[in-house]
């Protein structure tokens, strides 16, 4: 007996059977990687012949399942992959990497699959000088702010929490050259090894930052949280060789 989510997967793609634009689609998302729950959406990325002049995406009701569709022509494809891949970012590359060929008319969907595992395995862009210094800045102000909002009781407190360790991540990411994470996922990425396998996320921080990172999800009080997020950040700071603030100079 089928999946209904296939049933509902194959009346959508119906829509496209006459259309001459679409050439081929890739089932992406949890439902790719056999990792969806009740909320799961069905993502479909439809890629367009060459000539398309446009680009789409959005969301549709299919047998009461809701899917998420993305429409592109290959080269718009590959743009998007490299604008990510300068930002140490791969979530399209990842999405083509691990998902699964419905059809592909003139082999563009393997072509780009093929071409996303070369992006996954690509070194970054190195981050040197100027982009450096003002992420140092960037994670001493805000720690800075959240010192202060701690001494009065700000309840600003935890915005201002959870935005230093949102951006942590990239900025130490960045610094080491690796793939910054979604940050809805990052904590089952960062705790689960087989989760991240079927992702195709093979490069992570190393083991100390992952544990001080993890532990800033603790909820606990102020103070505690505090200095934990402090301890990462120091972290940070001595894999750079240090940060003072009363000697900081930006020169552009």
């Amino acid at each position: 007996m089928i999946d209904k989510w296939k049933l509902a997967l194959r009346e959508f793609l119906k829509k496209y059977e006459d259309d001459d634009d679409v050439v081929g689609a890739i089932l992406c998302g949890s439902y790719a990687t056999n990792t969806q729950n009740e909320y799961s959406s069905i993502d479909v990325y439809l890629v367009l012949k060459e000539d398309a002049n446009y680009s789409l995406r959005g969301n549709t009701d299919s047998n009461s399942y809701l899917i998420e569709y993305f429409m592109n022509t290959k080269e718009g494809i590959l743009e998007c992959m490299e604008k990510e891949f300068n930002y140490n970012k791969q979530s399209t590359a990842n999405m083509f990497s691990y998902g699964k060929i419905i059809y592909d008319l003139d082999g563009s969907v393997k072509e780009l699959q093929d071409k996303a595992v070369e992006y996954i395995d690509k070194p970054f862009n190195e981050i040197t000088g100027n982009k450096l210094d003002k992420n140092d800045y960037h994670l001493w102000h805000y720690l800075h702010e959240l010192k202060v909002c701690l001494k009065e009781n700000n309840p600003q407190f935890n915005l201002i929490y959870y935005k230093l360790l949102n951006d942590v991540y990239d900025v130490y990411a960045e610094y080491q050259g690796l793939p910054k994470l979604p940050k809805t996922k990052i904590y089952k990425i960062l705790t689960d090894e087989e989760y991240r396998r079927k992702l195709h996320i093979f490069k992570l921080a190393d083991d100390d930052f992952i544990k001080l990172y993890i532990r800033c999800f603790e909820l606990d009080k102020p103070n505690t949280m505090y200095k934990n997020i402090e301890m990462l950040i120091n972290y940070y700071y001595e894999k750079r060789g240090g940060f003072n603030i009363r000697t900081f100079e930006l020169r552009n």
